[in-house]
């Protein structure tokens, strides 16, 4: 499915599937049903691509699969675009308490909107993908999620690592942007709080040929159009490349094969952002925006620049464009990591289930 928790969901499923003994059963949208198919390959992985649309008219069916799969645990992730501004996902751990179940949920960003409160009232477990998600919470969901148990586990890039020879980095080039010119990226979905727009300011006609690689679309989306507008003619005509999607081994060679990657968030890079995992992986020189930090880092091959500040992107372009980092980069967390983390939670809950159980008997 196209979204960034979609991407981060399946490859969580396909790093715990292939490190564990654990039985995995994906509960999703139909129009999952093609793409699931590559994890059906291992043995321990069950897709069941239901749901037509989110609604509370499909809880029957998802309450038939659940109990049918046997589950020990269910893992839900919020939000996802799946989900659309339906309320029924939100309700799903009230429902599964009530049948009995152990519930585990991943929010991957702060809860701004009502539709979260039914799922933030539930005792259960809580797993933040930021060191300080906690405090990132409006005051009314800190109340509300003092009954979960909580923990933080980062999320990983979705993109795998890639190694290019410089024979493969310039065919690369010269297929998006030619021998000429310089090769700056933007990945990610285009939405107003990743100020797209910016890309158009900081980079230099002159030189750079912007390679975007999302899709766009303007008939219906307005911020699209905009985005459009600006390389529809005059100094950005003929200099931008639009890929739509592109599969995870496509855009890490052409993040790889980049010259920069910028991407100029509205409120600042988060840990959560794996579009700048990614390209951090790679060893690109990227250009982003941080409250927090500010200037170049040399182990990582990153500028940040504060939200909006085009005049110290548009410098550090022209300094560090071109620049790569080499030598492979350690996260505090990799994908290793990340399955172990899930797999000790999943382990404590069970070993509370049976502690539960066993003081059950007894009374």
């Amino acid at each position: 499915m196209l979204c960034g928790v979609g991407d981060y969901t399946a490859k969580l499923v396909s790093e715990i599937s292939k490190n564990s003994k654990c039985t995995i059963g994906v509960l999703t949208s139909i129009g999952a049903a093609d793409s699931g198919n590559k994890f059906l390959e291992s043995q321990n992985v069950q897709i069941f691509p239901i749901i037509n649309g989110w609604r509370f008219l499909e809880l029957p069916k998802l309450v038939r699969a659940v109990c049918r799969f046997k589950s020990d645990i269910v893992h839900i992730q919020y939000p996802t675009l799946g989900y659309e501004k339906s309320w029924m996902p939100y309700f799903l751990p009230l429902l599964l308490k009530i049948l009995g179940l152990k519930v585990v949920q991943t929010w991957h960003e702060p809860p701004t909107r009502y539709r979260f409160f039914p799922n933030a009232v539930t005792k259960d477990n809580l797993i933040g993908v930021e060191p300080d998600y906690l405090q990132q919470m409006l005051p009314r969901y800190s109340l509300l999620v003092r009954r979960k148990s909580s923990c933080y586990i980062p999320v990983g890039a979705s993109i795998p690592r890639i190694r290019l020879t410089d024979e493969e980095r310039s065919s690369i080039k010269n297929m998006y942007v030619g021998s000429e010119r310089k090769m700056v990226a933007f990945f990610g979905f285009a939405y107003p709080t990743k100020s797209v727009e910016e890309l158009f300011k900081i980079a230099d006609p002159e030189r750079d040929t912007l390679v975007l690689l999302t899709k766009l679309d303007a008939i219906n989306n307005p911020y699209h159009e905009k985005i459009m507008n600006y390389f529809a003619s005059g100094i950005w005509a003929g200099k931008v490349v639009v890929t739509g999607f592109l599969s995870a081994d496509d855009v890490a060679r052409a993040l790889c094969a980049s010259d920069a990657v910028i991407l100029p968030f509205q409120h600042g890079v988060g840990m959560r952002n794996t579009s700048f995992l990614a390209a951090r992986l790679q060893g690109t020189f990227t250009i982003t925006t941080s409250r927090c930090t500010q200037g170049y880092e040399n182990e990582t091959n990153v500028f940040y620049a504060q939200p909006g500040d085009i005049q110290a992107m548009r410098s550090a372009l022209s300094i560090y464009v071109g620049r790569r980092r080499e030598s492979d980069f350690h996260a505090p967390f990799d994908w290793k990591n990340i399955v172990d983390a899930h797999l000790s939670l999943y382990i404590n809950i069970a070993e509370r289930n049976k502690d539960e159980g066993a003081r059950g008997q007894m009374n």
